[in-house]
Parts: structure tokens; C-alpha cells; sequence
């Protein structure tokens, strides 16, 4: 039984501009999952690790983004002064991956975007409405 993925392009506003998130829907086991990671317990005490979650979750999605650029470092560990765009084809060089504390162009993204993109799929499992509702998300 082969599995088709439907993928979803969400548009994340910034200050500026915005971006686009281009991501493997998931399926209900991973958001049931993804769910239950937010809130653990520990010695009988709730330990909230709803942001940790949220992040492992958009991670986990990610198949490219669009529309966003980041500055390479050099090799001296400067700034080489030009934006260059951020795909999934991006290969972070050493300094790149010290500089940004990355393993990958996934690491890059601010955190507040990777939050709002795994909220895209939260709020609606939470209300038990359809993720596809009025949430700037596009179906391919």
C-alpha cells in the first residue's frame, strides 16, 4: 500500500515581507504524537515543552522554503556582507554551521517562524477544525 503525501505551501508574515513554508502534510499519528510531546511529566510534576515540540515538529515537516535569505559566513567567521537565498539545495559551509549553531538550512529559520508553522497544524487538531480554513495555507 503505497502512501501519497500531499504537501502545503503556508505563508508566514515577517516585518517586511513574507515567507513561504513548503512542507509534507502530516498525518494524524505525527500531530497526535506532536501533541502529546508538548506536556511531559516528570517526578509528578508537568514540565511544558510546547516550544521544543513545536519546533521538532516544523523540522520534521520541512521539505523547502521560499522567499527567505541569510548571510554566509566566511571563512575568517565574518559576515560576508551579501544575502544568499535559503533553499533545500543550500549547503551550510563549517563556518556557516558554527556561526549559526546549524546542521542544515533547517536550523536556519528564526524560531518564532518554525513556531507559527507548527501552529498552522495545532490550532486546528486542538479545535478539531481543518487546517486548510482561512490559515494562508496552499494546497499543491
Amino acid at each position: 500500500m503505497s502512501s501519497v503525501q500531499s504537501t502545503v505551501r503556508i505563508k508566514i508574515e515577517t516585518a517586511s515581507d513574507f515567507i513561504v513554508f513548503v512542507c509534507r502534510k502530516p498525518s494524524a499519528r505525527e500531530v497526535s504524537k506532536f501533541l502529546a510531546a508538548r506536556y511531559t511529566r516528570h517526578r509528578n510534576k508537568m514540565v511544558d515543552r510546547r516550544v521544543d515540540a513545536q519546533i521538532e515538529f516544523a523540522k520534521s515537516l520541512l521539505l523547502d522554503v521560499e522567499n527567505l535569505s541569510y548571510e554566509p559566513i566566511g571563512p575568517d567567521g565574518l559576515g560576508t556582507g551579501k544575502l544568499t537565498h535559503l533553499n533545500k539545495a543550500t549547503v551550510l559551509t563549517d563556518a556557516d554551521k558554527r556561526f549559526y549553531d546549524a546542521a542544515d538550512w533547517r536550523d536556519i529559520p528564526q524560531v518564532n517562524w518554525l513556531v507559527s508553522l507548527a501552529m498552522h497544524f495545532e490550532e486546528p487538531a486542538m479545535t478539531g477544525g481543518s487546517s486548510d480554513e482561512d490559515t494562508g495555507e496552499e494546497k499543491n
